[in-house]
């Protein structure tokens, strides 16, 4: 008897319609936005060092011998969109304790201004100014980036064709480095 009193129950249950509860449902869009944001961290001033000359007496003396270079501390370049780097070598290194001699031409061709190149080594297509040519490259669109980046500062030869630098320490010029989006 027990058996079918239980069998009884379940068979009324499954026969009796559920009860109808008044639901329902609507989907919610939610929406965010990120700004386009670039950053970079300060670069420390790089220090070239010495710049060979040429000190055997001859035709080519003093003038300035072999390419220097010297990178700047690994700086975290962050930009989460397509950009563009913009570097800028508006003026050569120069001295100002020989910028009253200022430049002499003829058989002594001496100057108080070295030109160098300033680079991003590794970002994008490592884009390159040439104080030479006073110049402000702007580098082809790269995608969103967040790496360190490594700078470079070089004073080369062929920059710097039949100029003699006056002996100074104090040498100094400021590239700019800027990163637009696009």
């Amino acid at each position: 008897m027990k058996k079918l009193v239980l069998t009884s129950a379940a068979a009324i249950f499954a026969a009796a319609p559920a009860l109808a509860a008044d639901n329902t449902s609507e989907d919610v869009i939610i929406n965010a936005t990120v700004p386009e944001e670039c950053s970079i961290e300060d670069i420390n001033p790089i220090n070239l060092g010495e710049i060979d000359i040429v000190t055997a007496a001859g035709s080519d003396a003093l003038q300035i011998d072999g390419r220097t270079q010297q990178d700047a501390n690994l700086v975290w370049v962050s930009c989460n969109f397509t950009n563009q780097m913009t570097l800028e070598t508006p003026t050569p290194l120069e001295s100002a304790s020989t910028a009253g001699l200022g430049a002499m031409t003829g058989s002594q061709p001496f100057t108080n201004q070295i030109n160098y190149r300033f680079r991003a080594q590794n970002f994008g297509n490592s884009p390159e100014a040439r104080s030479l040519d006073q110049q402000t490259l702007v580098g082809r669109a790269e995608a969103p980036v967040h790496k360190q980046i490594r700078f470079r500062a070089i004073v080369d030869p062929a920059d710097n064709v039949g100029i003699r630098p006056y002996a100074a320490t104090d040498y100094t010029a400021t590239a700019t480095v800027s990163i637009t989006t696009l």
